[in-house]
């Protein structure tokens, strides 16, 4: 659960960051959303690898979860691309 609090304060920062550069027209509308997957599944990736418990199967050394945040994580880079593709047109 710490990891989870410090996981989750660092998102924040990153998000606030994010929000300040939409306002200042330096990143596309929908970045903070998109930024928000993207952060929360690199954070839980990370913090997978710290359970102890027996959380189900493992492929190729990852868990379910990890497999899950690595989909989201591709998810979010394909709809940022899609996002900075809209702006510049």
């Amino acid at each position: 659960q710490i990891y989870e609090s410090l996981a989750n304060a660092g998102i924040a920062a990153v998000l606030f960051a994010a929000l300040r550069a939409v306002r200042a027209g330096r990143l596309p509308e929908g970045a903070v959303a998109v930024g928000y997957v993207a952060c929360y599944a690199v954070s839980r990736l990370f913090i997978e690898t710290f359970r102890g418990d027996d959380r189900g199967g493992f492929w190729l050394g990852l868990s379910v979860s990890q497999w899950i945040a690595l989909l989201w994580l591709g998810l979010a880079a394909i709809f940022f691309l899609r996002l900075k593709r809209s702006r510049e047109t």
